[in-house]
């Protein structure tokens, strides 16, 4: 398989909007309020000792600072590396899991930042969502290391996945002994270590999803087989055969194994199906799509 060229994945989708929309915001406020207020109410502050209280108990920045950016660019290069491998990983361990390894990834990535800014202090604030791009990027690569992705520089060029995060890591590793920069290429290294970390050990922090039931009870809902019309007089039952309400019908045991079939895509992604497993799901589609038509 060949990663390079991938469709815009739900979850990846979501994350980018939101992006532009805060990407957006952030300039109207800044332009009537000559202030980059939201990265100073959004962003990690970078002090953690002359100024704890933000730096530590104002817990909600090291999830929001990735959605602020500094310029335009800063959010175009994220949203370009989050729109390939960061699909790819969607569509190989599903959206939540996805969400997860988001999420987390830019967590870590904020703490270790907020413990290098206590021996080297550097800029005020840590804003952009580098650190949880990298971490999904990672994350993919410690998955499929051996697949090829087409990597564009002026022309494309195939790279094993492998090869290609070694090449990151050591970009982000000697930059972040270098120093000379503003950017924080130490929270990068922790984003890295959270996506690595999830995939190799397989912490998806599956438990943790409160709406997993409720989804759960809504794909039933809407995937669920019109069971048959009974007659208005039921049939003798033949000696020797259970009756026919007591015989379970093809429609109950396709709802079943489709249920089955939608819990394994939740917890593993569309990659861990059986090709007779998608035939079963595309024959359930076709029928509800027929069921809608007559009706």
């Amino acid at each position: 398989m060949r990663y390079g060229l991938v469709r815009l994945t739900p979850g990846v989708r979501n994350v980018m909007v939101l992006s532009g929309a805060m990407f957006l915001l952030d300039g109207v406020v800044g332009i009537l309020t000559g202030r980059p207020l939201l990265a100073e109410w959004l962003g990690v502050v970078m002090e953690p000792r002359s100024d704890p209280f933000r730096t530590w108990l104002q817990i909600w920045r090291p999830f929001t600072y990735t959605l602020i950016h500094q310029d335009f660019f800063h959010l175009l290069w994220n949203m370009v590396g989050l729109f390939f491998l960061g699909a790819a990983l969607e569509e190989s361990v599903g959206t939540a899991r996805f969400y997860r390894v988001y999420v987390l990834s830019g967590l870590v990535g904020a703490l270790v930042a907020i413990g290098a800014a206590w021996f080297n202090p550097g800029a005020p604030y840590l804003v952009g969502a580098s650190a949880a791009v990298l971490g999904t990027t990672f994350a993919f690569i410690t998955l499929h290391p051996n697949e090829t992705i087409m990597l564009w520089v002026l022309v494309l060029i195939p790279i094993r996945a492998l090869y290609l995060g070694i090449l990151f890591f050591l970009i982000q590793f000697v930059s972040a002994f270098s120093g000379g920069s503003n950017v924080s290429y130490v929270a990068h290294l922790g984003g890295i270590a959270a996506g690595v970390g999830m995939a190799r050990f397989g912490l998806w922090f599956d438990h943790l999803s409160p709406l997993a039931g409720l989804k759960k009870k809504w794909r039933r809902r809407h995937l669920r087989a019109v069971p048959r019309r009974r007659p208005d007089r039921a049939p003798l039952a033949s000696a020797g055969r259970p009756p026919e309400a007591e015989r379970p019908s093809p429609e109950a045991d396709l709802e079943r194994e489709v249920d089955a079939i939608l819990d394994k895509v939740r917890l593993n992604g569309m990659d861990a199906l059986t090709s007779e497993e998608r035939r079963i799901l595309d024959m359930h589609s076709t029928r509800l799509r027929n069921r809608d038509r007559n009706w």
